[in-house]
């Protein structure tokens, strides 16, 4: 590595301590316990979590769960590539990492989607409808609800439209992922099964 290399990673490492120390900063002041949105934020977190544990089908819990797997991961690294580029924001978070709001992404919105295509595959209706209906109410619904709580800014380009496609999207791919690895899984076993 080259030293003009290391000089420039050397003052990225210090810029992004200094976020981090700001970021901790403002969490202390306007994040912590005494406020609402901290609250608000906890409900999101547990209350989807409980409802899964109650609801979800344990004959097909892995492939569901591997399904909601998928949906957190995409969910959470486009939000954190949208903050680093400054497209949206989250005031208020659990933690003082403001680039992955913990409650919504992590929670909320994987279990929805997970008891969605839940729902699409035990009454055998078309998951691409009920994942377009999904994200309508996650994009259009939670994503104004957020908004006008300040849970969610958005900035330059990025709107409720945004939203509603980045979540198709997002429920369109797990389900294409999960149905891959079972097809995968599937023919594994029959492979097996018949040396």
């Amino acid at each position: 590595m080259s030293h003009q290399q290391e000089l420039l990673l050397d003052q990225i490492r210090k810029l992004n301590h200094q976020i981090a120390d700001l970021n901790a900063h403002y969490w202390k002041l306007y994040n912590n316990v005494d406020t609402w949105q901290f609250w608000l934020n906890a409900v999101f977190l547990i209350v989807p979590l409980i409802v899964l544990l109650i609801y979800i089908d344990r004959k097909r819990v892995f492939q569901i769960l591997f399904f909601g797997y998928t949906i957190h991961v995409l969910m959470n690294d486009l939000d954190i590539v949208s903050v680093l580029k400054g497209l949206v924001y989250h005031p208020y978070s659990l933690i003082p990492i403001p680039q992955v709001h913990l409650a919504i992404d992590t929670s909320f919105i994987p279990v929805f989607f997970m008891l969605v295509y839940q729902y699409s595959l035990n009454h055998k209706k078309n998951v691409y409808v009920l994942g377009i209906l999904a994200s309508a109410c996650t994009g259009f619904l939670l994503g104004f609800f957020t908004e006008k709580t300040n849970l969610l800014q958005m900035y330059q380009w990025m709107h409720l439209w945004v939203l509603f496609l980045v979540n198709i999207l997002e429920f369109f791919i797990a389900h294409w992922l999960t149905h891959f690895f079972l097809l995968f899984y599937r023919r594994g076993n029959r492979t097996t099964t018949m040396s």
